[in-house]
């Protein structure tokens, strides 16, 4: 018996600018929908967009504009301020 199961993987980046960060984001896209048939979900704002919420499924034109760009058009971005935990919080 063959069950499927749906593939969905989330990217994320923190920190500071990563000269060719796009192009790995691309090629991480291309290849889980390529290769695995898997969702790809881009987290906004890094870490914040975790705890926040905020997050959506990239779709082909997005990835595919991202190296003309030379932004991240993803929204796939650096969380630009540090996040502190309420007390007692994890």
């Amino acid at each position: 018996m063959s069950t499927t199961t749906a593939k969905r993987i989330g990217i994320l980046t923190g920190g500071g600018d990563c000269p060719g960060l796009n192009a790995v984001i691309r090629a991480v896209v291309k290849t889980a929908w390529n290769h695995y048939g898997a969702t790809v979900i881009g987290i906004e704002d890094g870490f914040e967009g975790v705890v926040e919420g905020r997050m959506h499924e990239i779709q082909r034109k997005e990835a595919s504009n991202i190296l003309q760009s030379g932004r991240d058009d993803s929204r796939v971005f650096q969380c630009r301020r540090s996040l502190a935990l309420p007390h007692g919080a994890g």
